[in-house]
């Protein structure tokens, strides 16, 4: 017995046709309504609809942040790795030369 119901797949196609129909009406009414209303619209669409999104981007923005300031902070501490390093290596050779040339005596040490 054959059945007598619509595709699956047109009633879909249609659903989605409609409702692009209805979206692009309400696009052309959001155009034309004042500046205020319009104001009025995106605050409740960014307050309801869209706040999930809106959290995640601003999550994702605090990410980025974070990410370059600890890039940024790694790349201070190698310089101050490396700067103190060579201050204790000039220290030691200072130490060795002054020892070597007997100038901790006449000098003094610094």
């Amino acid at each position: 017995m054959p059945t007598f119901m619509p595709d699956p797949e047109e009633q879909r196609a249609r659903r989605q046709g409609a409702l692009a129909l209805v979206f692009f009406g309400l696009a052309l009414v959001t155009v034309y309504l004042p500046a205020e209303q319009q104001r009025q619209v995106a605050a409740t669409l960014r307050a309801s609809v869209l706040r999930p999104f809106i959290a995640t981007q601003s999550a994702l923005a605090r990410a980025r942040l974070l990410t370059s300031e600890t890039g940024r902070l790694q790349r201070e501490v190698d310089s101050l790795v490396s700067a103190i390093t060579n201050r204790s290596a000039l220290a030691e050779e200072n130490r060795r030369l002054r020892a070597l040339l007997d100038l901790s005596r006449k000098v003094g040490r610094t």
